[in-house]
């Protein structure tokens, strides 16, 4: 992934005890993170020489970060260092994932238990092998970014459909475009949706045949995602089912406009994309006034 183009990383701080065998797992988690060009890791073991104490250095990364890792083996139990890492994670209502190794002692910890018998208790994973520790870690941390952004989605169309319920101005036009819209346009896109998850688990091939709709649709994901050129894309064919799926009119235009917009975005056609990005506007602006002229 071509993590050079992202100006905005999710900040990952891993938490555990350090030295031996802890700095070779810490190492291959904060590798993988790297990997995906989406994440920023602090480690300890990664700090230059500060001007301040090392506690207050290490504490204030803590504090800029988004999800705190921690990786507890029940046989070692939790160092003095990495307690006062939970105890300021929970002051600051960090994200966290703790994951809890029972290889060598089956007992869990006190802090397990406590977050087991806390009603809003942080997410927890309890594995087999101290070895599986970047493995399994690496995907927890995708995963929840992944299950964030699909909140905050359904968040988001949940208040779009409880503002539609009501009587607000913009029912009528939100009503009528769902006249106008295909709903079969929203199914079907397996393929698409398998793309994403295989950034989180590698390996494994799509088993099913592709629908065209939606391998054109994956092929513009993986653009997004740095994995394939935008000289592959057919944008020709993506506006050919465009057309197919909508009738012609005010909807169909917006959406090809914008897929111009993205195409010559990508080929770094900037003027041309705004020209695009303001036409699909216009036609947006002046379907609203018509409803509400009505």
């Amino acid at each position: 992934m071509q993590g050079t183009r992202l100006k905005e990383k999710v900040n990952i701080f891993i938490s555990s005890n350090c030295g031996g065998r802890y700095t070779l797992v810490r190492e291959a988690l904060r590798l993988l993170l790297l990997e995906t060009g989406m994440c920023e890791v602090y480690m300890f073991e990664e700090e230059g020489a500060t001007t301040s104490d090392v506690v207050s250095s290490y504490m204030r990364r803590l504090e800029r970060s988004d999800i705190i890792v921690f990786l507890i083996d029940n046989k070692d139990g939790i160092g003095e260092g990495t307690m006062k890492e939970v105890k300021r994670g929970r002051e600051l209502k960090k994200k966290s994932l703790f994951l809890f190794c029972d290889e060598n002692e089956k007992e869990a910890t006190e802090l397990q238990k406590e977050i087991i018998g806390m009603p809003n208790g942080e997410k927890f994973k309890v594995i087999s092998q101290f070895a599986k520790f970047p493995e399994i870690a690496y995907e927890s941390v995708i995963n929840d970014i992944i299950d964030t952004y699909l909140s905050y989605c359904n968040a988001k169309v949940a208040r779009i459909e409880a503002e539609t319920d009501s009587a607000n101005p913009v029912e009528n036009t939100v009503g009528d475009i769902r006249t106008i819209l295909n709903k079969d346009a929203f199914k079907g896109c397996n393929y698409t949706k398998w793309l994403l998850n295989s950034e989180v688990i590698i390996g494994r091939d799509y088993p099913k045949k592709i629908d065209t709709f939606d391998r054109l649709c994956g092929e513009l994901l993986e653009v997004i995602l740095g994995n394939k050129a935008v000289e592959d894309i057919d944008f020709d064919g993506i506006k050919k089912y465009v057309k197919d799926m909508h009738e012609p009119g005010n909807l169909q235009k917006a959406i090809i406009y914008r897929l111009d917009a993205m195409e010559s975005y990508w080929n770094g056609e900037i003027n041309k994309a705004i020209s695009y990005l303001v036409k699909a506007l216009n036609i947006a602006l002046g379907t609203k006034k018509s409803h509400d002229g009505l």
